[in-house]
């Protein structure tokens, strides 16, 4: 039976390494959030949370810190407040206080 001090060393072991999962946005949520660091620059006194496509094109939703959404274009130039509302479907599809999506929260009839 070998010794101990006999036996060759161990391989050191090594833990398996991290994995980093990088989410990628999509071109439209990356133009959505330029949209809102855009209208942030413009507004530093305003606090802004997220910024969101929306089913016009080159027209972003923009969460305030209060939950209110407003919406501007991709330079930020132009600011609209209000809600809306796709008039296919009845479906309002964003309102005042609420919060972004891109599904209904009122029916409209």
């Amino acid at each position: 039976m070998p010794l101990v001090a006999d036996m060759p060393p161990a391989a050191p072991v090594q833990a398996p390494a991290a994995q980093v999962h990088v989410i990628q946005k999509t071109p439209a949520e990356q133009a959505a959030e330029s949209a809102r660091r855009k209208l942030q620059a413009r507004l530093p006194q305003t606090s802004m949370r997220t910024g969101a496509a929306t089913p016009i094109t080159g027209l972003y939703a923009v969460q305030m810190a209060d939950g209110q959404v407003i919406f501007t274009d991709g330079s930020a130039r132009y600011l609209l407040m209000g809600v809306m509302v796709d008039l296919d479907t009845g479906e309002m599809l964003y309102g005042m206080g609420g919060v972004p999506s891109l599904k209904p929260q009122t029916e409209m009839r």
